[in-house]
């Protein structure tokens, strides 16, 4: 796991880009999220899930 990638899924874990998600989509998302060394390393599916509830919540 990497901390800086879980504090900064965890950040965006309650916009509506991540809630609007179906729970096995979040499932997926936070299993691929603990999984990652990096966020370079996330799926593109998942780097542009975070980039797009990084700029609803006015972090990007």
């Amino acid at each position: 796991m990497n901390v800086e990638l879980s504090r900064r899924a965890g950040a965006v874990s309650l916009t509506q880009t991540i809630l609007s998600l179906s729970p096995a989509d979040r499932l997926a998302f936070a299993a691929a999220v603990d999984a990652a060394e990096s966020f370079s390393k996330l799926a593109k599916r998942w780097q542009d899930l975070i980039l797009a509830a990084e700029r609803e919540a006015g972090l990007r």
